[in-house]
């Protein structure tokens, strides 16, 4: 989906993104590159100084070591670790704060994408995908690309530090490191294979989770309950299993790097003494304390390297979310025109892969009641007249051909009011003008439908879920959202499903009151509610099916 999300992916591709998404904001980058040098010139010059001092242990007492006299070595260390904790500070931060901007951005071209193609089927699975992958997405950019990053920045100073005491030894610990290095191939590829499943047990746990939250109710009233946590306990222990797995691997990878800088050492002293190499001014000591301050970047780079499968892994998975082309296709029309009340006919209507074809035609300022059994289509031709599924038939508003037009106000004259009337973070006028971002406009529209005590409110502020407003609330909210759109067709999806007895009067009240200004296409299985309209149209059925009296 998007450019920036393609794969597959290597390691190294993904690190090259996270650099690139560094170099368009260069104070950032800029921040990452001195963390970067401060803490490798402080370890490189830690480790130089411990060498030194090492070293001075096999000369004479008072003997300069290499034009240092050993008061002289303490000052060099203790302004190494001075600098590099500086560095590993200012390093810190740049990784937590680029790791977070990098899964912001990425959050938002998934949210990009779904504003312009809409989110695909198995919405459940596809968010519960995207949370967790975008999680280790996350912690592969702070842990992996950028921590390789900085254990190279430490680790290439000590490497030169080793050559400085003795090239002869540092050469034989790379003739003696790189074959070794080959065999931990093998390991990263089974280490990739654990991080898929436990991804995806993780990402199945979380749907689950939130299946169970979302139905809590169905669940009790089957009395389901502990079968459903039974399920979902099985399910977080396997995922557990599975995360076990991958920590224990990762560990054994950052071990295994660290044994190999001990297999290098090691190696080095007995070719030193089979060769007869000249050590004996303290050189070999000192390349041991020196090869010590390689560890810590060593097994760094070695946990980086995981990270990084863990941030391939899941980057291959967010790139495999499909998109319905053909709706996005549609969606990429340009907003351009205004529309004015007039005459909507619909010839044989419907969604172009399944359902029933509807024909009907509604007058300026009319209002329409579609009726059906449950699954009978009735929220399918919602979506197709919106643009939101791909159409069959033709749709006319006036002189204009709307079946194949593309998606919002520019191009279709609906304003949607869906049954669970969402609302976001903000004040209720703010939600009321979510469509045009006209406040007053938006003031005005709750006035018209007799809600303007909800701009009173003592708690001003709503969130997801519509807290604290009452459903009906919710529900004058969503349609002082489509009323001050002022596109003329409103389609109410069950506007009074779920509502009590006072808010549904309330809601209806509103309803009437924009008789003859609007045209409405209201969808409803209620007697009362379906009366209100000019006219009643079957929809997935030859006959009117009959309506609830309630």
């Amino acid at each position: 989906m998007g450019k920036a999300i393609r794969g597959p992916m290597h390691s190294f591709g993904f690190g090259t993104r996270v650099l690139r998404d560094l170099s368009e904001h260069p104070r950032a980058l800029a921040s990452l590159c001195l963390g970067l040098g401060l803490s490798g010139i402080g370890h490189g010059a830690l480790a130089i100084a411990a060498g030194l001092l090492t070293r001075s242990l096999a000369l004479p007492q008072g003997a300069n070591v290499q034009g240092f006299s050993v008061l002289e070595i303490c000052y060099l260390g203790l302004a190494a670790t001075t600098v590099k904790a500086a560095g590993s500070t200012l390093l810190a931060h740049c990784q937590a704060k680029t790791a977070g901007e990098a899964a912001m951005r990425l959050r938002q071209e998934f949210v990009s994408e779904w504003a312009r193609a809409g989110l695909p089927d198995a919405q459940p699975r596809v968010l519960a995908m995207v949370a967790v992958r975008l999680a280790e997405f996350e912690a592969a950019v702070a842990h992996g690309a950028l921590g390789v990053a900085r254990a190279l920045a430490q680790l290439v100073p000590v490497v030169l530090g080793l050559i400085f005491v003795s090239r002869e030894l540092a050469l034989v610990g790379t003739l003696v490191l790189v074959p070794a290095s080959l065999g931990l191939a093998a390991l990263r590829r089974r280490f990739r294979r654990a991080s898929v499943e436990a991804q995806e047990r993780a990402e199945g746990l979380h749907q689950g989770v939130d299946e169970l939250v979302s139905h809590i109710d169905l669940w009790r009233t089957y009395g389901a309950m502990q079968r459903v946590a039974r399920a979902l306990e099985i399910s977080g222990a396997l995922a557990v299993r599975a995360t076990a797995r991958i920590e224990a691997s990762r560990a054994l990878l950052s071990g295994a790097n660290e044994a190999l800088a001990a297999l290098a050492l090691v190696g080095c002293v007995a070719l030193a003494e089979r060769s007869g190499l000249p050590l004996g001014d303290g050189r070999l000591v000192a390349f041991a304390a020196v090869s010590f301050l390689s560890y810590r970047p060593v097994r760094d780079l070695g946990e980086a390297r995981a990270w990084l499968e863990r941030g391939r892994v899941a980057w291959e998975a967010l790139s495999r979310t499909a998109q319905p082309a053909e709706i996005s296709a549609v969606a990429s029309v340009p907003s351009v025109a205004r529309f004015e009340l007039g005459t909507l006919e619909l010839t044989q209507v419907g969604a172009a892969d399944r359902g029933p074809r509807t024909s009907l035609r509604l007058e300026a300022g009319a209002s329409l009641a579609l009726v059906g059994p449950t699954g009978s289509g009735k929220t399918t031709l919602l979506r197709v007249l919106l643009g939101l599924e791909a159409a069959t038939g033709h749709v006319r508003f006036g002189a204009r051909e709307l079946t194949h037009a593309g998606l919002g106000p520019g191009q279709r004259p609906f304003a949607w009011v869906p049954q669970d009337a969402p609302l976001v973070t903000g004040t209720v006028a703010e939600n009321v003008a979510l469509s045009t971002g006209d406040l007053a406009r938006a003031r005005d529209a709750l006035r018209e439908l007799g809600a303007d005590a909800l701009l009173a409110r003592a708690d001003p502020i709503v969130g997801p879920g519509g807290a604290p407003l009452s459903g009906g609330e919710r529900r004058l909210v969503a349609l002082a959202r489509a009323l001050s759109s002022e596109l003329p067709v409103l389609l109410l999806d069950e506007p009074t499903e779920g509502l009590d007895g006072e808010s549904q009067t309330r809601v209806l009240r509103a309803i009437r009151g924009l008789a003859g200004r609007r045209s409405i296409v209201l969808v409803t299985h209620r007697r009362e509610v379906a009366e209100l309209c000019d006219q009643i149209v079957p929809v997935g059925s030859p006959s009117l099916p009959s309506l609830a009296a309630e």
